[in-house]
């Protein structure tokens, strides 16, 4: 047991390149007979390779065949948080990996009939995982073990337009056919006589398009319909920025009124957000180019 040994290391990629790690290590008497010991506090032995499930009275944890990587010493715990409906239950570590999604159902307090469409599960330290409801217990996946309990999602997204909308209008035409331009809600300027005089401002830009940022609170984003004067019209969404933007199409002309937005979350809260369209000057670019 006191030998030294010589181990090797060769790496080799796919083109034949080939490195080797060589280095020595000597046994000692002493750690010869030493066991692995199992983690401790564990409650329950979940193997990898058939299916599992740990239960208790307000609780269900399904492990299907695989979804581990390893057998696990599986660790559970139970406490109360605040603003949910059920205890917080605390499914084994973060700091382990799976494979894929195992099935949670957690056992609900009493929920007022028109909450029961609200109910979102959610993973204390990542964010709601959505879920079904049923007959008092809440039913989700995930791909992450964490802290897990079922909360309510009651506030509608948010919408904000980035950037203004212009606020000028055509005047009328001077000298030479000039174009004047005022804003709409500056008061008027007294002249040297005495006189009111209309404020001259820069020429309005040109708008292609309409930028929003939208988020959810909680259980997340499902859709969002854009309508000029009723007509919906197509949007795209960017995920990275939350950025939603409206391309200028035939939809929208100079004398469109109104542009609604309505954005929905998952368990079918909605967010609103209407502006009239007012005098802006339309620049429709050409089908996929944009500004």
């Amino acid at each position: 047991m006191t030998k030294v040994h010589v181990i090797k290391v060769i790496a080799t990629d796919v083109f034949g390149n080939q490195n080797t790690l060589r280095f020595v290590v000597k046994g000692e008497p002493d750690y010869a007979n030493l066991k692995p010991h199992p983690e401790k506090e564990f409650v329950q032995l979940i193997n990898y390779n058939k299916d599992e499930t740990f239960k208790t009275s307000d609780v269900e944890v399904f492990f299907p065949k695989d979804v581990l990587y390893d057998t696990l010493f599986f660790k559970y715990g139970k406490t109360r948080g605040k603003g949910y409906y059920s205890p917080v239950h605390r499914i084994h570590t973060p700091y382990t990996a799976l494979a894929d999604n195992f099935e949670i159902k957690i056992k609900t307090d009493y929920v007022e009939p028109a909450m029961r469409s609200k109910l979102v599960m959610v993973n204390t330290g990542t964010g709601a995982i959505g879920g079904t409801y049923d007959n008092g217990w809440m039913k989700a996946k995930s791909v992450y073990f964490g802290s897990f309990a079922v909360a309510a999602d009651t506030k509608a997204p948010s919408i904000s337009l980035r950037g203004k909308e212009p606020e000028f209008v055509v005047k009328k035409k001077g000298r030479k056919g000039k174009v004047k331009y005022i804003k709409t809600k500056k008061k008027k300027r007294r002249g040297k006589k005495g006189k009111n005089q209309e404020p001259e401002a820069k020429k309005p830009r040109q708008l292609s398009e309409y930028n929003f940022t939208i988020s959810d609170n909680l259980s997340g984003i499902a859709r969002w319909d854009a309508y000029i004067d009723d007509v919906w019209v197509l949007c795209e969404f960017d995920p990275k920025t939350a950025t939603l933007t409206y391309h200028f199409d035939n939809n929208m002309t100079p004398q469109s009124a109104c542009f609604r937005l309505e954005v929905t979350d998952k368990v079918g809260n909605v967010g609103k957000y209407e502006f009239d369209i007012g005098n802006i000057i339309i620049k429709v670019n050409p089908p996929g180019v944009y500004q």
